[in-house]
């Protein structure tokens, strides 16, 4: 399988001949004047190469970075995308350095970032919101975040973009009686956390780029939990079962 791999514009005498062992295709792209990346010369070279341009953005709260981790390990295993990943703290993003994956450092809330990140994708990956802090807090990450992204998404040309939104968009559903909760149910109105309100209004904002043309999903997750963290997390309603 041959992955295009791409460095930050620093020399790394040690690291393209240990890819190169393990098969994979390195692509030479040259830097600007500045020392920084050409991005539009890296996806032209891309471009030309059939690969589908792929952007993961996550936050670092457990269930996006699970997620995060097993959609990149994912995506980088069928050998057909090139993978981006967006991630803001150095530390939690170590975990891609052996992956054959661009990464971009930035956050949701610099609209600079989100260009840096989104510029030439093909696909994305919306997973981060905010999960503490002060409404401005939410509301600069979770709903302008999301509109930055989906606003770049549009004028790009983006093919497919999905949104990790949440079931606690529906409240705690103690009125349920049993009966299933769809996607058809109403969303909550009242006793709105933080979190919840800015979720809520986050796939407004995904409907809003649907109407205007975007390929785009809003997938409300549940409990997340896998390899690496098999316990359920306790942030789960008690209002329902497993099926």
């Amino acid at each position: 399988v041959a992955a295009e791999v791409i460095g930050d514009g620093r020399a790394d005498a040690a690291r393209p001949d240990g890819l190169r062992k393990k098969g994979v295709e390195l692509l030479e792209i040259a830097t600007g004047a500045d020392g920084k990346l050409d991005l539009a010369a890296l996806f032209a070279r891309l471009g030309e190469r059939g690969l589908t341009r792929v952007l993961v953005e996550s936050g670092g709260e457990f269930a996006a970075a699970l997620l995060r981790a097993r959609l990149v390990d994912r995506l980088c295993s069928r050998g057909s995308e090139h993978v981006r990943v967006l991630v803001r703290n150095l530390h939690k993003g170590a975990f891609l350095k052996d992956l054959p994956v661009e990464v971009v450092y930035g956050d949701l809330t610099k609209k600079e970032d989100v260009a840096r990140a989104m510029e030439g994708v093909d696909v994305v990956y919306h997973l981060g919101a905010a999960l503490s802090g002060a409404w401005e807090d939410y509301e600069e990450t979770t709903i302008r975040g999301t509109e930055r992204l989906v606003a770049a998404a549009l004028a790009g040309g983006v093919t497919s973009f999905v949104h990790a939104s949440t079931i606690a968009a529906y409240g705690v559903p103690s009125s349920a009686n049993g009966k299933a909760i769809t996607e058809d149910a109403p969303l909550a109105t009242t006793d709105l956390t933080f979190y919840m309100k800015s979720k809520i209004e986050a796939e407004r904002i995904v409907r809003e780029g649907i109407d205007r043309g975007l390929n785009g999903t809003n997938l409300r997750l549940g409990i997340v939990f896998g390899p690496g963290r098999p316990q359920i997390s306790r942030m789960g309603y008690r209002a329902g079962r497993l099926h």
